[in-house]
């Protein structure tokens, strides 16, 4: 039982360090960013984050200062996005800490790192699983991750 038990400590360590070294990695949408210039370099002052939630439906704009804090401005239809990492959000609820998603869903995120640090963003990366499968239980689902949208 001992060795079933060291497997799969080892299995998950394994998975773990590689997740985190891989965290480090330019990524392929990275490389996509640089080569397509998006409109949103407007957003990285917080001011016109803030104020693109004005025509946000009113549970985000009563949640806009974490939100804009995390790096999000609004799109349209309830979606938030990452003016770095342009990750979408949405399904914001209460409870919703929007660092710890933001740093779940794109834990290579540039903003991420620099507002948190990697000690941080490993800790949400390790977490996700687990932290997903707790919401659940509390709520229907977690916040809705847009992937490729617009790619």
């Amino acid at each position: 039982m001992k060795s079933v038990f060291t497997c799969l400590f080892l299995c998950l360590y394994s998975f773990f360090a590689y997740s985190v070294k891989e965290m480090e990695k330019p990524t392929e949408l990275d490389e996509i960013m640089a080569l397509v210039e998006l409109d949103y370099d407007t957003y990285k002052d917080k001011r016109e984050r803030y104020d693109s939630f004005d025509k946000a439906e009113a549970y985000l704009q009563d949640r806009r200062d974490s939100l804009v804090e995390a790096g999000f401005f609004y799109y349209e239809k309830g979606q938030t996005i990452c003016y770095r990492c342009y990750v979408i959000l949405q399904d914001w609820q209460d409870l919703d800490n929007a660092f710890e998603w933001h740093a779940r869903f794109s834990p290579t995120c540039s903003y991420i790192k620099k507002e948190k640090g990697r000690d941080y963003i490993e800790t949400m990366v390790r977490s996700r699983h687990t932290h997903i499968e707790a919401i659940k239980q509390k709520r229907e689902n977690p916040p809705l991750v847009i992937v490729d949208q617009y790619f």
